[in-house]
């Protein structure tokens, strides 16, 4: 008589052979002896999506910085006055307008809104020259932010890196800092610094 799925005369497997077949077929000779092996987790949809209706994870602060950097915070450019030309030892005054940023975007399926705000300012003169200030500087007559140029040249190109400092909330929830700041550099302003002159002129 024939057992279940055998052949005539073959008794049933027992259960310490059904369970040594099932690691046989988990575990094929190839393996590598010493190491557990185990089957792979199967998904049943056969997509590798998370279950339906369950939440999406939280994108990290690197996935978030990366977006960030990709919507292109403001490129701030520089007023000079006087303006298109200055003179040597003159101070020069430079200031420029400093939006924030806010904004809702999709970070992989998570609502993320990000605020930056340009908390910092280097100013690069075009001479070789530069400094850094915690403001954007103000139009005349205020002149919070200055430079002297010490000689003369036909053109010098003055540009703005400003520092955004970025906070982010996800679906609504409290505000996390992202480290550092983010750095967006702005188009050069073209200008001459001439020299003066001395003219006699009656009195």
């Amino acid at each position: 008589m024939a057992g279940p799925g055998g052949t005539p005369g073959a008794r049933p497997p027992t259960v310490r052979e059904r369970i040594r077949d099932d690691l046989r077929r988990r575990c094929p000779p190839s393996a590598i002896v010493g190491f557990l092996c185990s089957p792979a987790p199967t998904d049943p949809g056969g997509t590798g999506d998370p279950p339906p209706g369950s939440a999406p994870e939280p994108p990290s602060p690197e996935e978030i910085e990366r977006v960030v950097r990709e919507i292109d915070l403001p490129a701030l450019s520089v007023a000079v006055e006087p303006q298109d030309t200055t003179l040597v030892n003159l101070p020069t005054n430079l200031y420029t307008t400093a939006p924030d940023v806010d904004q809702t975007v999709d970070v992989l399926g998570v609502a993320v809104r990000i605020r930056a705000t340009p908390v910092s300012f280097t100013w690069h003169h075009g001479d070789g020259t530069q400094q850094t200030t915690g403001h954007p500087g103000t139009p005349y007559p205020d002149l919070t932010v200055t430079h002297r140029y010490t000689r003369a040249a036909a053109s010098v190109r003055v540009h703005l890196e400003a520092g955004y400092r970025v906070d982010y909330s996800l679906n609504d929830g409290s505000w996390v800092r992202l480290d550092g700041l983010i750095v967006a550099s702005g188009p050069p302003t073209t200008v001459a610094v001439r020299a003066a002159e001395p003219v006699l002129v009656r009195p």
